[in-house]
């Protein structure tokens, strides 16, 4: 571990310039490229729970994303359940404490990064930088479970829909009689996103006798006008991150991408059909029992593929030249809306009717 004390503001990494942190050797790599720092060795305090202090307090840094902090509710569950006596805060960015803050496993959401103040508090500390990418073969979960030696039996994820943000969804978009789905349209990386033409398809047919909610960010989409469809993507003001998921609690099935809905879908117990090609689907919903995943193997897929800001596809790949996940592309849209269908008890849509009026040009094959 590294003591960093940047001469300058670093705001990439949140440093401010004086202040004292307690990093990874790989974050005081980052910041020694962009200012110049003093840098000192700092003894760890390693994560050994087992011997830690009656009332001891714990650090379990994480940086992000959301749906990686939804990982992190099971393990935080058993750990309370083994030692109610002490005290977790989580240690990541400000812009993911939405996913935590009604996890009554946690005693504080604390700002990334750690500072050496925060770090002179605490008698243990669990560094999770890379825990996910590190591992891709293996369920989260479970990689928490080897890494700390603490056995999960419950592992469901958590997270928690107050009842005053229920109700503010439901009179946000009042339910029409009609079955309500949630159909989410991007995932935070291109590479696990179901081409955009499809999806238009999917809610078309599905909102002819169903109600659909699109979950996408401001601007982001625009859709035609239609009474049983609701674009987000419109809603004045912008909805934040909780606001998204207490309309998504509304819902009585969803379509989502790899994507932190679709672990809050299965958290909260949401019929879901989640696709799946970057990733293994077992890596990520292996213990969500109302998610069912649509998998691409074979070809690229899975491609193992971490979206950094800069390559958004794998470098070579088809898809970083057509700007879209091929493998995802191969999923028929009438299968997907099939398989919805299923799940609310509906008469399923006819090959014949979609091939005849499928608004969508890249259809008339299915």
């Amino acid at each position: 571990m590294k003591k960093i004390t940047p001469s300058r503001d670093v705001p990439k990494f949140g440093l401010k310039a004086g202040e004292s942190y307690v990093v990874t050797e790989r974050t005081a790599g980052y910041s020694l490229l962009m200012t110049a720092t003093e840098v000192q060795t700092i003894k760890p305090k390693p994560f050994t729970i087992g011997r830690a202090p009656f009332g001891a307090r714990v650090a379990v840094v994480r940086e992000g994303g959301l749906g990686d902090l939804i990982f992190l509710t099971p393990w935080l569950r058993a750990i309370m359940e083994a030692r109610p006596d002490i005290k977790i805060d989580v240690v990541t960015w400000p812009k993911y404490f939405p996913a935590l803050q009604e996890d009554s496993n946690i005693s504080n959401l604390v700002a990334y990064p750690l500072t050496l103040s925060h770090y002179e508090q605490y008698n243990e500390i669990l560094w999770l930088e890379d825990f996910v990418e590190s591992n891709p073969g293996e369920h989260p979960v479970d990689t928490l479970s080897r890494m700390t030696g603490i056995e999960i039996q419950d592992k469901k994820f958590r997270y928690t829909v107050t009842d005053t943000e229920y109700q503010e969804a439901l009179s946000r978009i009042s339910k029409k009689g009609l079955p309500r789905i949630g159909v989410q349209i991007y995932a935070s990386s291109p590479a696990r996103t179901y081409p955009r033409e499809m999806i238009q398809s999917i809610v078309y047919f599905l909102s002819q006798k169903n109600e659909v909610v699109l979950f996408a960010e401001k601007g982001t989409i625009d859709a035609d006008e239609d009474s049983n469809v609701v674009n987000l993507a419109n809603a004045t003001p912008p909805l934040n991150f909780r606001e998204a998921c207490a309309i998504l609690k509304t819902c009585d099935a969803a379509i989502v991408p790899d994507s932190s809905l679709c672990h809050i879908a299965a958290s909260l117990s949401i019929p879901t059909i989640a696709l799946f090609a970057a990733f293994p689907a077992e890596t990520r919903v292996r213990y969500s029992p109302s998610v069912k995943a649509l998998t691409v193997t074979g070809g690229c897929a899975p491609c193992l593929h971490h979206d950094n800001g800069f390559d958004r596809f794998p470098e070579g790949q088809m898809c970083s030249r057509s700007g879209k996940c091929e493998a995802l592309a191969t999923i028929k849209p009438i299968r997907i809306v099939h398989e919805v269908e299923y799940i609310l008890g509906q008469r399923l849509t006819s090959r014949d009717g979609w091939n005849h009026q499928s608004p969508c040009d890249s259809l008339d094959s299915v």
